[in-house]
């Protein structure tokens, strides 16, 4: 059997919706303070069908170690910076 798929979802304000054409996720192992950071247009974050509701977004997290506390933040922005 194989293990369940998890994500980290978000919702970003209702009056800010509309506005956002990019994410910054960072995360990190809580223990560490070595911060991974990822810069993609607000799209490469939709979710897949029945994960979450149509204004969410997500992040895959089937590559984090099962058993780890990590930390993580979620900037939005209207400004297409890539």
């Amino acid at each position: 059997m194989a293990p369940p798929k998890s994500y980290l979802v978000w919702t970003p304000l209702p009056e800010h919706a509309n506005d956002i054409l990019v994410f910054e996720l960072s995360y990190k192992k809580s223990a560490t303070g070595n911060w991974t950071r990822i810069t993609e247009p607000a799209q490469s974050f939709e979710c897949p069908n029945g994960v979450a509701d149509d204004e969410d977004y997500c992040y895959d997290l089937s590559k984090f170690s099962y058993g780890v506390q990590y930390t993580a933040d979620v900037i939005a922005s209207s400004l297409f910076s890539l």
